[in-house]
C-alpha cells in the first residue's frame, strides 16, 4: 500500500498505528472520521489491505472527493481500484465547487480508471443553480463511469419540477444500466414530476435494475396512486420498495376517488416487498379500503 502525497508515494506498513507523519499525510487527503473507519476496516495492517478479497469500498465526502478528483497526478494509494461512496456531509449541502468537480470526473476521458463511484449522495446547495445541476445530469447520462453507480440520491436538493423532470430524462442512458436504489426524496417534483416517474418506469428498459426508489415528499398528491399499478409492476419486477411518504395523497379527495374508482382492478402491491404511505392523509375506514383494493386481505 502507497500512501498518498507529494512529492512522492511512500511504501508503508502499519500505516496508522506506527508512522504519525504519514498519518497526517492521510488527513489532509480525508478526513479524520474516514481515515478512523479505514484504520478500523484494515486492522491497522498492511498485509490486511493487501489480502483483501476484492475491491474495498470506501466511503468519501463529497469534499474529500473533490480533493481526489482535482489531483489526477496524485497517487489514490489506498484508493486504487476502491469502489467509492461518496456522500454529503450529514448536515450540510454539497456546494457548487464539489458539483462542478464530480462533474468534470465524469466527463475526463482517463483511460485508465484508479477507483469507480458506486454510490452517490448529494444534497444540493442553493449556490447550485439550475444550469450546473443540469450539467451534472448531462454527464451522469453521458459518461461511461456511470456504468458502476448501483445508488444514487438527490434528496434534499430542492429541485424544482423542471429540473426534476431534466434528471429523469438523463436517467434513461444505457451507462445507469447498473443503478439499484434512486431517491428522489424532499424535492419539489409536484403532481407532474411524479407522474413523469411513472411514465418513465413503464418503460422496462429504463433503469432495469432498479429496486428501491422514494420519490417521498414531493407533493404528488393523487399521483402516488400510480405507483401503485399492477400494469407499471409488470414491467418492473425487480422494483420492490417504493417510498411514497408525505405526498399530500388525500384519500378523501374527490380527485383520488376518481382515480380509484376508475382504476381499481388495476391496482396491487403484491410484488412490493416494503411500501411507505406515512404522511399522507389516509382516514382509518379510507385507508382501509384503499388496501383491500391494493391487497386482498379477507374479511376485517
Amino acid at each position: 500500500v502507497e500512501a498518498i502525497g507529494p512529492p512522492k508515494s511512500v511504501k508503508v506498513g502499519n500505516i496508522f498505528r506506527s508512522e504519525p507523519s504519514i498519518l497526517s499525510v492521510l488527513l489532509s487527503f480525508l478526513e479524520p472520521r474516514e481515515v478512523a473507519a479505514m484504520a478500523m476496516t484494515t486492522k491497522k495492517t498492511n498485509e490486511h489491505i493487501l489480502d483483501f478479497p476484492g475491491s474495498l469500498t470506501l466511503k468519501l465526502s463529497a469534499q474529500a472527493f473533490r480533493w481526489v478528483a482535482e489531483r489526477p497526478e496524485v497517487d489514490p494509494g489506498i484508493l486504487q481500484n476502491a469502489d467509492l461512496a461518496v456522500g454529503a456531509v450529514e448536515g450540510s449541502s454539497t456546494g457548487l465547487a464539489e458539483t462542478r468537480a464530480f462533474c468534470t470526473f465524469l466527463n475526463s476521458s482517463s483511460s485508465s480508471e484508479r477507483f469507480r463511484v458506486v454510490s452517490l449522495s448529494l444534497k444540493f446547495a442553493v449556490e447550485v443553480e439550475t444550469k450546473d445541476s443540469a450539467n451534472l445530469f448531462f454527464s451522469l447520462n453521458a459518461s461511461p463511469k456511470s456504468i458502476f453507480l448501483k445508488e444514487l440520491s438527490l434528496a434534499g436538493s430542492a429541485l424544482d419540477e423542471r429540473s426534476f423532470k431534466v434528471l429523469l430524462d438523463n436517467l434513461k442512458s444505457v451507462n445507469l444500466a447498473n443503478l439499484c436504489e434512486l431517491s428522489l426524496a424532499h424535492n419539489h417534483g409536484g403532481y407532474f414530476g411524479a407522474r413523469k416517474a411513472v411514465k418513465m418506469l413503464n418503460d422496462p428498459s429504463y433503469l432495469p435494475a432498479l429496486t428501491s426508489l422514494s420519490v417521498a415528499d414531493n407533493e404528488a398528491k393523487v399521483a402516488v396512486l400510480e405507483y401503485l399499478d399492477m400494469r407499471l409492476a409488470q414491467r418492473r419486477p425487480f422494483l420492490r420498495t417504493l417510498d411514497l411518504g408525505g405526498n399530500s395523497l388525500d384519500l378523501a379527495h374527490s380527485d383520488v376517488n376518481g382515480y380509484l374508482t376508475a382504476n381499481q382492478h388495476f391496482l396491487s402491491i403484491e410484488h412490493l416487498l416494503g411500501l411507505d404511505l406515512s404522511w399522507n392523509i389516509l382516514y382509518d375506514d379510507r385507508a382501509v379500503a384503499l388496501f383491500r383494493t391494493v391487497l386482498p386481505l379477507g374479511p376485517i
